[in-house]
């Protein structure tokens, strides 16, 4: 390597071990069936301990520490507190607006810096990289290193790699020279989003892929590897292609971003894709659909300029302005009238024999089967005043099956109530809820009538069931 110049010594704190030890846990990641507001969602500002709202880079070392890259400084996260490095007290950052990193395998910290190059963390030291770095201009834009340890840099201004030392330039030029994004997938084949296209490094040998092949836009800003291996593109303004064999087909509606272009992608352990967009916030690709997540549901800023899924599988997004946000899933999972409810007040639930959930609450009642949450309509008598639904008791009633008696457990008494404090019992089929609705009439001496159809009138007296 070339000479490394101005090093900084930073000591860790054996106090924070415990917290890097439970970031560094390997865990599943986000349910892809939950909705996002669902997840666990937390926001770290400079009121927090962050240097500056402005995220634009996010590593996770391989000793647990989160890394943020920030316009003033680089700040470290040890699950609980932020370590601050800026120019005030590390001077090797210069004005510490940091513009790249990437977390290596063998524990280094790259670092990007305007004005000031390429850096690297490791062992505690700040080095600084004195040499040619191959490439021209003053922002470092990406940063990666191959499975053969080569340094992948892009400015911009072009393209350069960096290995045993020395580093050389693979493509030069102007804006349209400038370089997003770097993936490599396979091993060994080096994929770069740049001004002019999607390029391919494989072999010795370059080919780029422009709109003349399919793209739906040649400034390439995301690139991850999707569900069944497919590489996914993200194109500032044109949406999201992916390239399944040798060919791009549009993902999803290619309107989706019209409004917003697209930052950057990450595709989580669990197949989902996450989009973060230029003021459109951030989007999620999972179960054939769409999902967004904006200021009005909660994120702290709308334009995401980073992604990155963590150890335990938790997703962080890096905002212009807002700060840190994180998605994580918790074993509590919540379920409001934005997931379909009639109502935020649940007052009764019960379990019926085949597993499901019912619910019930002023505004009527639902039913929670595995994941899907359906609101049913109570049918209600226009004479008495409007129900409320006060409890749920199942009880199981016998039915004659070939001349024998034997129980059948689906049936559930629900307890209505009215203002007028008149109570009221109702009998439905759990099976047939919903497909065959009873009609009921309350009587204010505390009796209820039952018509089973359309068209049949009611008897009178109380009834003790359909």
């Amino acid at each position: 390597m070339a000479p490394l110049a101005d090093t900084a010594i930073v000591k860790l704190r054996p106090a924070n071990l415990l917290a890097i030890a439970v970031l560094a846990v390997p865990a599943w990641g986000l349910n892809p069936r939950l909705a996002l507001t669902q997840l666990g969602h937390d926001i770290w500002t400079t009121s927090s301990g962050l240097p500056r709202d402005s995220i634009r880079a996010i590593a996770q070392t391989p000793d647990g520490y989160l890394w943020f890259a920030t316009t003033g400084g680089l700040a470290r996260f040890d699950g609980v507190s932020f370590t601050v490095f800026s120019g005030a007290n590390t001077p090797i950052l210069g004005e510490g607006l940091i513009s790249a990193m990437w977390a290596a395998p063998d524990g280094s910290l790259w670092i990007g810096i305007v004005h000031n190059g390429l850096l690297r963390f490791r062992n505690g030291r700040f080095e600084k990289f004195e040499g040619n770095l191959g490439v021209s201009g003053d922002f470092i834009r990406a940063l990666r290193t191959d499975s053969r340890g080569v340094l992948w840099i892009g400015a911009d201004k072009g393209l350069a790699r960096l290995e045993h030392g020395r580093a050389t330039t693979v493509f030069a030029g102007g804006w349209e020279a400038n370089v997003h994004v770097l993936l490599e997938y396979p091993a060994g084949t080096v994929w770069v989003g740049a001004n002019n296209g999607l390029h391919r490094f494989e072999g010795g040998g370059e080919r780029v892929f422009t709109t003349k092949d399919g793209l739906l836009d040649n400034s390439i800003w995301g690139l991850a590897v999707g569900q069944g291996g497919a590489l996914t593109v993200g194109t500032h303004t044109g949406g999201l292609s992916e390239l399944r064999q040798g060919r791009f087909r549009t993902l999803g509606p290619r309107d989706s971003f019209t409004s917003s272009g697209i930052l950057a992608l990450l595709a989580d352990r669990d197949g989902a894709l996450w989009v973060g967009t230029d003021g459109g916030g951030v989007k999620r690709w999972a179960e054939g659909k769409f999902s967004s997540f904006q200021t009005r549901d909660g994120l702290s800023n709308q334009v995401v300029r980073c992604l990155f899924e963590d150890a335990e599988g938790s997703v962080w997004m890096g905002t212009a302005g807002g700060g840190i946000n994180r998605f994580k899933e918790y074993r509590a999972t919540m379920r409001t009238m934005r997931e379909g409810l009639p109502s935020d007040s649940v007052r009764t639930v019960q379990q019926d024999h085949s597993g499901d959930i019912w619910m019930g609450t002023p505004n009527g009642i639902a039913r929670l089967e595995g994941w899907a949450l359906q609101p049913l309509d109570v049918a209600r008598n226009p004479r008495p005043p409007e129900q409320r639904v006060g409890g749920f008791r199942r009880r199981s009633r016998a039915q004659v099956s070939r001349g024998a008696e034997s129980p059948n457990p689906t049936f559930v008494e629900l307890s209505a109530s009215y203002p007028s404090a008149v109570r009221a019992t109702q009998w439905h089929g759990l099976g047939r809820f919903g497909r065959q609705p009873h009609r009921f009439s309350g009587r204010f001496d505390g009796g209820l009538r039952q018509a089973t159809g359309p068209g049949r009138r009611a008897g009178d007296g109380p009834r003790r069931g359909p």
